[in-house]
């Protein structure tokens, strides 16, 4: 086929963009590919814990906290536990997961008779599975 009278013979300019786009595009998902390839895994568990609300009811303070696992194994049998001072000495409370996945969060609760103040709350032990 031959072009219109007056117009050379090549690619339109709406060409050449979408070939560039392409080409782009193309180059990145290859990026990520080889990124996602060379990216170190099997990183054993690493726990995160974060405190967030606390909520009095009846007699019974309740903490919510969120456990996060930065690394990319899971964790099994994840103990939580949070300790305060008291007066009358110290006053634990723990909890049990059963198992955090690799790079995910789980929510829990911790309950205390005491108000909270000063709480240290940490992962105590898990198992490797």
């Amino acid at each position: 086929m031959n072009p219109p009278e007056g117009q050379e013979p090549g690619y339109s300019r709406a060409e050449w963009v979408s070939l560039g786009v392409s080409v782009v595009i193309l180059g990145l998902l290859v990026g990520m590919v080889i990124f996602v390839w060379l990216s170190p895994v099997d990183r054993p568990a690493r726990f995160e814990v974060r405190q967030g609300q606390i909520r009095v009811e009846g007699h019974s303070y309740y903490v919510d906290f969120t456990i996060e696992n930065k690394g990319d194994q899971t964790g099994e049998r994840v103990k939580v536990a949070g300790f305060i001072i008291v007066d009358s000495g110290r006053e634990e409370t723990s909890t049990t997961f059963d198992f955090v996945p690799g790079r995910s969060e789980e929510q829990g609760v911790l309950i205390f008779e005491h108000e909270p103040a000063g709480l240290v709350i940490r992962v105590i032990s898990y198992q490797i599975p």
